[in-house]
């Protein structure tokens, strides 16, 4: 079977901190764009009725040179709209505000990586 990967185009100095262990969520805000990537729908015409997420098994992170690559096993995938506790919690890692809508991609085990990091695997 196929693992299903979700491709993300990322900063280096955030695929280092994945590869390393301190990042271990990523943020997307729920736009059009990453609402047809990551959701589905029963009409895709009606973007705002949302029926689920889709499932990946992981994520390809990369930069838009292509120069360094990233895959990370996804855990789970949350669609969440920003409260004052989120941004309590949260707010070193994303940058949003109360009534925002989100997705969390939970990221779990380094699955290979090459142009990043002190060696490639």
């Amino acid at each position: 079977m196929t693992d299903k990967v979700l491709n993300l185009p990322m900063r280096k100095c955030y695929a280092e901190q994945i590869l390393s262990g301190e990042k271990v969520r990523e943020y997307r805000p729920f736009t059009d764009h990453w609402a047809v990537r990551l959701c589905e729908f029963d009409d895709p015409k009606e973007p705002d009725l949302v029926t689920g997420l889709k499932h990946y098994d992981r994520a390809h992170f990369f930069p838009y040179n292509k120069n360094w690559w990233l895959d990370v096993e996804i855990t789970d995938i949350y669609l969440c709209t920003v409260n004052q506790d989120f941004i309590e919690d949260f707010e070193s890692e994303v940058t949003a505000k109360v009534g925002d809508d989100i997705f969390i991609v939970s990221l779990g085990k380094v699955l290979g990586y090459d142009g990043i990091g002190d060696r490639r695997k």
